[in-house]
């Protein structure tokens, strides 16, 4: 018998006998773990490649239609004088109505975009894609300052009462946004 296979006969049976471990890829754990391992790996894969979530969320009812209030100018958060502010709309499940109001920081006052004094508002198509309302607000209307601006979405005509409180079936959406006027 040769060197090499008397050496494998050897380690066989001291392997056998317990006192010689098996080498590192036929142990016990790892041809167990292994599997264990690499699903755990395909979970956590899959888990970390999903669709993030969207952080902002809506209130009422309509879960999905979203509002934005920005200034037409250069900067979205600060408005010129000369600048309008806009709104837009996105995932409108119905037709809707859009009422805003702004308040001055450090007051109670507050200044009203929609419901016009005649109690006429602005209506929103039922869509997905953004829409920004033909109806702006010239930011020169308001003294400078910043301001809390509240956008509410209803399926039917709100009064100024129902806005602020700004409860019931009928809200789509609200949002609430800062934005500074410039003097």
């Amino acid at each position: 018998m040769s060197g090499r296979a008397r050496e494998r006969i050897l380690d066989g049976a001291l392997r056998d006998a317990g006192v010689i471990p098996p080498p590192w890829y036929k142990r016990k754990v790892f041809l167990w773990g292994s599997p264990a391992l690499a699903c755990a790996a395909a979970v956590a894969l899959v888990v970390g490649l999903r669709a993030p979530t969207d952080d902002m969320r809506v209130k009422g009812q309509g879960g999905r239609a979203v509002i934005s209030v920005e200034c037409g100018g250069v900067d979205a958060a600060r408005c010129a004088r000369t600048d309008k502010i806009l709104f837009r709309v996105e995932g409108v499940p119905e037709a809707a109505y859009l009422a805003a109001y702004a308040q001055r920081e450090g007051t109670t006052e507050r200044v009203w975009f929609f419901p016009l004094a005649d109690g006429t508002e602005p209506t929103v198509e039922a869509g997905d894609a953004p829409q920004v309302l033909r109806q702006g607000v010239n930011a020169g209307s308001l003294p400078a300052g910043r301001y809390d601006i509240q956008a509410l979405l209803a399926v039917r005509p709100l009064s100024r009462s129902e806005v602020v409180a700004a409860s019931g079936k009928g809200i789509i959406a609200r949002r609430s946004a800062r934005i500074e006027v410039s003097p």
